[in-house]
C-alpha cells in the first residue's frame, strides 16, 4: 500500500490518499517499514511526538551520504543537533520571539494592504503568486535586509528547491541540474550580501549574523550562507503554504469568513486549525542513532524515520472529531510546527502573518472561491510538500471592504 501511495500524482487526490493512508495505518500498523522508500513511516500522534522530542535517538543530523544533492547543508538549523543547533539558534532566537515579532505588525499590515489593493476584486487571480507567496517573502526580506524587488528571484529559488524533491524521486536529470544551479545562485547572492554587510554594517539580521561570534569565533562562510538560505526559504514557503491552505479550507465551507468578520478573536484559533488540518509539510525526517522500539516495533540504528503530520494531526485518540475542520478548536496540540529543540524558529512570525492576512481578507471580501478550471497541483505530497505552486481564485468584494 505504501508504494502505491508514495508514487501518487500531485493533485488533490494524492493528498486525499495520504489522509486515507494515515487513517488506515493508525487503525492497523501505526509504525511500518516500507522497502520501496527504504524508510520507517510513523502515523500515530504519540509515536510522532516522540520522534520529535527524543533527539538522542531520533537525530536531525543525517550522514553526508544520505543528505545528497545539497551543497548548502552547513548552518542549516533543521539539519543540526545540539550543541551546534543551540549555539546557532541562540544568535537569532530573540528576534523571533512572540514579543519581538509584534514590532513587525505594522510592516506586515502595510505589505498586506498593498498586495490586496492590487487585487481589487479581480477574478482568475493566482493567489500564490499575487499574495500568499509575496507576503511572507516580503516580510522575511525586510527582516534580513534584502531588497523587496528580489522577491521574484526568491520565489524562483524556493520553487526550484521544492520541485527538486519530486525530481529526486523520478530522477529527472534536467530539473536536477536546474536545482543545483539555483543553489549556486543562492550561494553567490548571499556571499555578496555578507561581504557588503561586513564592509557596510546595517540594522538588519544579515549584518548581525555576519558579525556574530560563538565562543569568540565567527561563523564560517558555509555556515553563514546555509543559515541565511534556511531563514529565507523557511520564512517564505511555510507561511505561503499556511495562507494558501487557509483559502482551500475555507472554500466550500459557507459562513466561515462571516464568522471571522463577526468574531475576529477566532482568527488565531482558525490559523491553528488550518495548520493542523492541512500542515505546510506532510512529514518530517529523522535518523536513528541507536536501535529503539517505536509503537511496539523494533527500529534499527541508522534508519530514516518519517513521522506523517497529515496522520498524527488527525489521530482520533488526540483530537475529537479529528476529520472535521473547526475554527474554534481548543485545545489544538498539533505537530505542524514541530516539538522540542527543533520547534519552528519562525512560528510566531508565520502565525502573525497568517492572522493578519485572514483579518484583511475577511474584511475585504465577501467570498474567495477556488476555481476548478484546471486541476490543482502540489509540489510533492508523497515527498512531504503540500504547498501548491498556484491557486486560481475569484474574489467577491464586500460593499465596505476596508478593515
Amino acid at each position: 500500500m505504501a508504494e502505491s501511495i508514495l508514487s501518487a500524482d500531485t493533485g488533490l487526490d494524492a493528498v486525499r490518499a495520504l489522509y486515507d493512508w494515515g487513517t488506515y495505518q493508525r487503525a492497523t500498523e501505526p509504525v511500518i517499514f516500507d522497502a520501496g522508500s527504504g524508510a520507517w513511516h510513523v502515523f500515530s500522534f504519540e509515536e510522532a511526538e516522540r520522534v520529535f522530542t527524543d533527539r538522542k535517538i531520533f537525530s536531525s543530523e543525517f550522514p553526508r551520504e544520505v543528505s545528497v544533492n545539497d551543497d548548502l547543508i552547513e548552518g542549516n538549523l533543521a539539519l543540526t543537533d545540539p550543541p551546534r543547533h543551540t549555539e546557532l539558534r541562540g544568535l537569532v532566537s530573540k528576534r523571533f520571539t512572540a514579543r519581538a515579532i509584534t514590532e513587525l505588525r505594522d510592516e506586515i499590515d502595510t505589505i498586506i494592504t498593498g498586495l490586496l489593493d492590487n487585487l481589487s476584486g479581480d477574478t482568475g487571480i493566482d493567489f500564490v503568486d499575487e499574495f500568499s507567496y509575496r507576503l511572507p517573502a516580503s516580510v522575511i526580506a525586510h527582516v534580513l535586509g534584502l531588497p523587496r524587488a528580489d522577491v521574484p528571484l526568491f520565489k524562483r529559488w524556493s520553487f526550484a528547491q521544492l520541485s527538486e524533491q519530486r525530481t529526486q524521486a523520478v530522477e529527472a536529470e534536467g530539473q536536477h541540474d536546474v536545482a543545483r544551479s539555483v543553489l549556486a545562485e543562492m550561494r553567490e547572492y548571499f556571499a555578496e550580501q555578507v561581504r557588503d554587510r561586513r564592509a557596510n554594517p546595517r540594522d538588519d539580521l544579515i549584518t548581525a549574523l555576519a558579525h556574530a561570534e560563538i565562543h569568540g569565533v565567527r561563523l564560517s562562510d558555509e555556515e553563514l550562507i546555509g543559515f541565511l538560505r534556511l531563514l529565507l526559504t523557511g520564512g517564505d514557503m511555510t507561511t505561503c503554504s499556511l495562507i494558501t491552505s487557509a483559502v482551500l479550507c475555507f472554500d466550500g465551507r459557507a459562513g466561515l469568513l462571516d464568522r471571522l468578520r463577526e468574531d475576529p478573536g477566532l482568527i488565531p484559533a482558525a490559523v491553528e486549525e488550518v495548520a493542523r488540518y492541512r500542515p505546510p509539510f506532510a512529514r518530517v525526517a529523522r535518523w536513528t542513532t541507536a536501535e529503539t522500539e517505536l509503537g511496539g516495533v523494533r527500529v534499527p540504528a541508522g534508519q530514516v524515520v518519517l513521522p506523517w503530520l497529515t496522520s498524527a494531526n488527525r489521530d482520533e485518540r488526540k483530537f475529537a472529531d479529528a476529520e472535521e475542520f473547526r475554527v474554534d478548536r481548543h485545545p489544538n496540540p498539533h505537530l505542524s510546527f514541530g516539538r522540542g529543540v527543533h520547534f519552528c524558529l519562525g512560528v510566531h512570525l508565520s502565525k502573525l502573518e497568517a492572522q493578519r492576512a485572514l483579518a484583511q481578507l475577511a474584511a475585504r471580501f465577501e467570498d474567495i472561491a477556488v476555481r476548478t478550471d484546471e486541476p490543482l497541483r502540489h509540489f510533492d505530497p508523497a515527498g512531504g510538500v503540500l504547498a501548491l505552486a498556484a491557486l486560481p481564485v475569484d474574489f467577491r468584494a464586500r460593499s465596505s471592504s476596508r478593515p
